[in-house]
């Protein structure tokens, strides 16, 4: 199924809060639900930095505004340049009670993991959500990015997220 821009309400509105496991000073997990295109989440780079692994994924998660029964899918966009860190293997859960401390959606429903076939920089990553799922939190839990585990230590997968409104016939 191919998606337009049209089938997604605008970014900014639609999320309460976004909440990350990891996330950089300088590019907050809050730039995700911002409405500006310009700006993106990062993971922990400096320092230490943050390492993905499938044992230790990245996580986002967002407050809808609305239950996830309004809508019946979700996108994110790939990150616009280089090619470490774009998304290549990840799973969401969605539920209505999420742990912060934990960073744990405690009462959601997993899907199987999702593989992206060819990650390319600047592209959507569209997801369709089974009918009739329920809650106020969406968590995307990144397993694998496309290049070397190795060089994700510094990784920036997602620039902006949204969710496409259930169609009313």
């Amino acid at each position: 199924m191919i998606l337009k821009e049209s089938d997604y309400e605008s970014f900014s509105g639609q999320f309460e809060n976004a909440y990350a496991n990891t996330q950089d000073v300088q590019n907050p997990v809050s730039c995700l639900i911002d409405g500006d295109l310009s700006s993106f989440w990062h993971t922990q780079w400096n320092g230490s930095g943050f390492e993905l692994t499938q044992e230790n994924p990245a996580i986002l998660t967002l407050k809808l505004r609305d239950d996830a029964k309004a809508h019946n899918g979700f996108r994110f966009l790939q990150r616009p340049s280089n090619v470490n860190g774009l998304v290549q293997k990840f799973k969401y859960v969605v539920g209505n009670t999420f742990d912060e401390a934990l960073n744990q959606i405690t009462d959601g429903v997993e899907s199987p993991e999702i593989m992206v076939a060819n990650p390319a920089n600047g592209s959507w990553v569209n997801v369709d959500l089974p009918e009739g799922m329920d809650g106020k939190y969406i968590q995307i839990q990144i397993l694998q990015g496309k290049e070397s585990l190795e060089l994700l230590r510094r990784w920036k997968p997602i620039t902006r997220f949204g969710m496409r409104q259930q169609k009313t016939t």
